[in-house]
């Protein structure tokens, strides 16, 4: 009795299509059908079916087909998936293939698929950067909230990169605000700012007053208020030569800048100035207030 044996010369997978949500799955299978290892069958057409396991024998049907297939020198080619499906599960195993020509037995041993066959099913850590296409990973496959702060390097973020909001107020004062020399911190109503940001922020406040006062003031310093937060910097001192007791000294511009974390919501910024030294009186002549906001949203003036 004639024995028939087949060579397998490739299993492949094959995608022909170009969306993904509705991949046909196919495997092209090509083998050679012999009567014995010298011999192979005569030209024909014959019916052949295939099934899939997940064990080299025995074990259950994943998959089957029957087709019929040309046979040329013993040569054949198969379309798997062609007639049924191949979506019957996880690829990402290992899978064996069955054949039974005819009404014969199965052919032994079956056939493990080879590595190319597990590209229907991507296993888990397997895509490496040098398979992604450049540009192939668009805004919208990017989970919200799935970058984290260790997932971006030191330095990588530019200001060209940041979304920010920005308010100023300068007001040139008709006429000069007086502060009279140790009586207390003095609001400046006038450059009081209320701001809203719609995420968490950083909040760059630079501020700078030019002040005229008698010779006889001793200091002076400017104070940021932000909510219930007091930003202070050290009182500016003067003196001049001779120490003179009368008379006015030159304009004094005294800057202030502050970084500050702030949550979502609104902000009020308020700006006091403080004078010291035997009553004499310190004029603001000129302030200028300036916010900028560094977060994922716009910033709001509110008054």
């Amino acid at each position: 009795m004639k024995k028939i044996i087949m060579i397998v010369f490739m299993v492949l997978l094959t995608i022909n299509t170009s969306s993904h949500a509705d991949i046909p799955k196919t495997l092209n299978y090509q083998g050679r059908l012999m009567v014995n290892e010298n011999h192979p069958v005569a030209d024909k057409d014959c019916s052949v079916t295939f099934r899939l396991y997940t064990t080299p024998v025995a074990g259950n049907i994943l998959w089957q087909e029957a087709q019929i297939v040309t046979t040329k020198n013993g040569y054949f080619n198969a379309v798997l998936g062609n007639i049924t499906s191949l979506n019957m599960g996880d690829f990402n195993q290992s899978l064996w293939i069955g054949v039974q020509m005819e009404t014969g037995a199965e052919m032994t041993p079956r056939q493990q698929l080879g590595t190319a066959a597990y590209a229907i099913g991507v296993a888990d850590n397997v895509i490496t950067t040098d398979k992604l296409k450049d540009n192939a990973i668009t805004s919208n496959k990017i989970k919200d909230g799935g970058i984290e702060e260790n997932d971006i390097a030191d330095k990588a973020v530019t200001l060209s990169k940041m979304k920010l909001g920005y308010a100023k107020k300068a007001i040139d004062f008709e006429p000069d605000v007086e502060i009279a020399g140790n009586t207390g911190d003095k609001h400046i109503p006038e450059l009081d700012l209320k701001i809203e940001v719609e995420s968490d922020s950083i909040l760059q406040i630079l501020f700078y007053g030019s002040v005229t006062h008698s010779k006889t003031l001793q200091g002076i310093s400017f104070k940021i208020k932000l909510d219930e937060t007091w930003i202070e910097t050290d009182p500016v001192f003067f003196q001049y030569e001779g120490y003179a007791t009368s008379g006015d000294g030159p304009n004094s511009v005294i800057p202030m800048m502050t970084l500050q974390e702030v949550s979502a919501g609104q902000h009020n910024i308020s700006i006091y100035v403080w004078a010291q030294g035997n009553d004499n009186l310190a004029k603001v002549v000129y302030a200028e207030l300036s916010v900028i906001a560094f977060g994922g949203n716009d910033m709001e003036v509110k008054d």
